[in-house]
């Protein structure tokens, strides 16, 4: 491994998956022999396409540069959309420290304010691409729940969203997760500035703020689609994982898999989390792979209405 390993960061700064990043980036390091500075290289781009493809194929394959990306982009290859250069599992996944449940959310300004809204009345929501979990969870929602979310494409990042829902340009955002919100806009929550409208998990989060809002697949009437939701939720539980390039050494790969796993016992990186209201759930490396590979032993009629469903249109582009 070089001396100033790096991490390419999936999403634009400022946002929870940039968070995320930089706090793994730097206690990762701490738990590699030298103690190495880390360098961060923010790649937006499709849903971390840009930065997952970059990974794959173009970034040295000693070690030196890790990935922290959006979990969309196993969604991306299963679809064998034309962007994609990569296979998530010849990916060498790391670990994953947090789970990320999405709460779609609108802001307290928008002309809509229940979930019975957006089925009567529709919302307009931001999203960065097609591929993007912001995209894709609107589209679940309109087919699964009977929303009719418009999805307005071209956003550079959480921020630029946020900025946007505050100016009245879009409503709401389909795919931030609630702990993302406390980390990075806990005023929000505070001064009931979000109207959360259903949970993306599996269990219900603990969180006053949340309590009478409802599970997705408790709002989901045929087992059919039940079962859809329930595979789709498995991004969900994968929150910010951190990953490597197919051709990096085994060994090195089991190295940085016992570093991380260190690191999220370590207690100056969960205080570090704490101070930044990021709840700590981890996942091993080995997990992760598991669970990827999963994803492609999916029933062909299950992962084709998926793809009917998820990559139904394409959203507008922003003006």
């Amino acid at each position: 491994m070089t001396s100033t390993p790096s991490t390419v960061i999936g999403t634009a700064v400022g946002g929870s998956y940039d968070l995320m990043g930089r706090l793994t980036g730097r206690h990762l390091v701490r738990h590699i022999p030298g103690k190495p500075s880390v360098l961060y290289q923010n790649m937006p781009g499709g849903g971390s396409l840009l930065a997952t493809n970059h990974i794959y194929n173009v970034a040295p394959q000693d070690g030196s540069v890790i990935g922290a990306v959006v979990p969309g982009i196993i969604l991306s290859a299963l679809f064998q959309e034309k962007s994609v250069r990569y296979d998530p599992r010849k990916l060498q996944w790391v670990g994953n420290a947090m789970d990320a449940i999405p709460v779609p959310v609108l802001y307290h300004t928008a002309p809509v304010k229940t979930l019975a809204d957006l089925k009567t009345k529709g919302a307009i929501m931001g999203a960065g691409g097609i591929s993007s979990m912001d995209a894709t969870n609107a589209f679940l929602m309109n087919e699964l729940l009977g929303t009719k979310i418009q999805v307005v494409q071209g956003y550079k990042g959480g921020d630029a969203m946020n900025l946007a829902m505050e100016r009245g340009e879009i409503y709401g955002r389909a795919s931030s997760a609630w702990v993302g919100w406390r980390a990075i806009r806990p005023d929000w929550i505070r001064d009931g500035k979000l109207i959360p409208l259903v949970q993306f998990g599996f269990e219900p989060i603990d969180d006053p703020n949340l309590k009478n809002v409802p599970m997705l697949t408790d709002l989901i009437k045929d087992e059919g689609d039940r079962k859809i939701a329930r595979a789709y939720l498995t991004l969900a539980v994968l929150g910010r994982p951190t990953v490597m390039g197919p051709g990096v050494p085994k060994d090195r790969v089991e190295a940085l898999r016992t570093a991380y796993k260190a690191m999220v016992a370590d207690p100056a990186f969960l205080a570090d989390a704490k101070k930044q209201r990021i709840d700590i759930k981890p996942i091993s490396g080995e997990k992760i792979q598991e669970m990827v590979a999963e994803m492609w032993a999916l029933d062909a009629k299950l992962s084709d209405r998926m793809r009917s469903i998820v990559r139904k249109k394409k959203p507008k582009k922003k003006k």
